[in-house]
């Protein structure tokens, strides 16, 4: 029971309260933690950069679906797409 008390009680030093409300508060801004994170079949978590509104103080706003991508596959820029197409339509000619 000893035990039980004294563990509590060295939790508790972490607790917020009235004298370290401010520093929490400013903790918590200057440090976010982002829980966002997808998990393959393997168990490999695949975690997403911080968001723009932590990095530049803005709020951000939902464009489409933010998840919507296959994981593991980085997505193709434009100029590999166009590559990509002109490869294509030139294999049809031969």
């Amino acid at each position: 029971l000893l035990f039980k008390v004294r563990d509590a009680i060295s939790r508790s030093r972490d607790f917020v309260n009235e004298e370290n409300l401010e520093a929490k508060i400013l903790e918590a801004l200057e440090h976010p933690k982002v829980y966002d994170f997808a998990i393959d079949r393997q168990g490999k978590k695949y975690y997403d950069p911080a968001p723009v509104k932590y990095q530049e103080g803005v709020p951000t706003r939902q464009k489409g679906r933010l998840f919507d991508r296959t994981l593991g596959v980085p997505k193709a820029s434009e100029l590999e797409e166009d590559k990509h197409s002109e490869e294509l339509s030139e294999a049809s000619k031969i």
